[in-house]
């Protein structure tokens, strides 16, 4: 039983130090580009955009990201209903 064992085991492929972190590189790269999907999904499903915006207070950056309703979309609703077009 160890005989067999032990010829599975190698059999197995063990990847070098450069293939793993090519693999772990694809797979972080393919769930940000899944995340960033969704976001946009959820995004144009609610007419919303994201609005980048960066606060200096004395020596200090603060990055932040706002998500606010799509002033493109919302201004052409506002003019339809207003008989503008």
């Amino acid at each position: 039983m160890s005989k067999s064992r032990n010829s599975k085991m190698s059999s197995i492929k063990i990847p070098s130090d450069e293939q793993a972190k090519e693999l772990l590189k694809q797979t972080e790269q393919k769930r940000i580009d899944d995340c960033s999907d969704e976001l946009e999904q959820v995004l144009i499903k609610h007419n919303c955009i994201f609005a980048p915006q960066i606060i200096i207070r004395g020596n200090q950056i603060i990055p932040q990201i706002l998500i606010l309703p799509n002033p493109t979309k919302h201004q052409l609703s506002t003019e339809k209903n207003n008989g503008e077009e």
